[in-house]
């Protein structure tokens, strides 16, 4: 308990306080039984397939919370801003079929000093394969395509 009390104030992890003090509620009870708990969480998890778009959705804040990179929809008229991640709207909707499987590659943009490390930063996330297909020195913009790995 003093572990997950601990937890609580670390900012880090300020989108999960709710199921820390949950957890922590949970152990408190008489009949509480956080182990057994966290074991069925755990199971559960683990027979939960994500669809590809949820992969998406996991990988876009991977990257907003572990380096910082904001990701935005394009919209037409508007002014690229750099370090922003950039997809298509309707290239998304077409990258995925009904039952949210990746079923094109999806591209992204960015104009960032730092891209070339973006991929290797995409396929330590572990659900997709990056590809720079545009790099261009000068200017720093990139043109990356994501691949479903499975």
């Amino acid at each position: 308990m003093k572990y997950l009390k601990s937890k609580i104030k670390d900012r880090h992890l300020a989108n999960i306080k709710k199921d820390i003090k949950l957890m922590l509620n949970i152990a408190r009870t008489r009949n509480g039984n956080l182990e057994m708990r966290l074991y069925q969480l755990n199971e559960k998890a683990n027979n939960t397939q994500v669809a590809g778009a949820e992969r998406l959705y996991s990988l876009l804040t991977y990257l907003y919370n572990e380096h910082g990179i904001e990701s935005r929809l394009f919209e037409e008229g508007s002014e690229p801003e750099p370090e922003i991640l950039y997809m298509l709207g309707d290239h998304i909707e077409h990258c995925f079929d009904t039952d949210n499987q990746q079923i094109a590659p999806l591209s992204m943009l960015i104009q960032s000093e730092s891209a070339p490390q973006l991929e290797a930063i995409i396929k330590q996330q572990g659900w997709f394969s990056a590809e720079m297909k545009e790099w261009n020195e000068a200017t720093f913009q990139a043109h990356i395509i994501l691949h479903p790995l499975s």
